[in-house]
């Protein structure tokens, strides 16, 4: 499977965040149901050769991104405030990816 994701370019580490989460459903259930441990199905949707590209379980909770209130980054969201945070970032940890 040939695609380039956020994640993708760093398929060399064992952690990454994942800044990525556009979809609203995803990100409410990661914030409302994903606990530690939880396991996870990585899946390009945006590439000529759709499907899952790795597995990855969450090594931690859930928190507020770090650069959504910040205005130089690309991250930055203005209807974002400090107590309602709309970007929710997750580590994840790889264990297995489709080579």
């Amino acid at each position: 499977m040939t695609c380039t994701t956020p994640l993708a370019g760093r398929a060399r580490l064992n952690h990454a965040l994942d800044r990525h989460v556009g979809n609203y459903q995803a990100r409410n259930f990661m914030r409302d149901a994903m606990r530690v441990g939880d396991g996870v199905l990585r899946y390009h949707s945006s590439c000529p050769e759709l499907g899952i590209a790795s597995i990855v379980e969450a090594p931690s909770g859930i928190r507020p991104g770090p650069t959504q209130l910040e205005t130089a980054s690309p991250y930055f969201d203005p209807r974002s405030q400090p107590d309602q945070p709309r970007r929710l970032p997750i580590d994840l940890k790889k264990a297995w990816e489709h080579t």
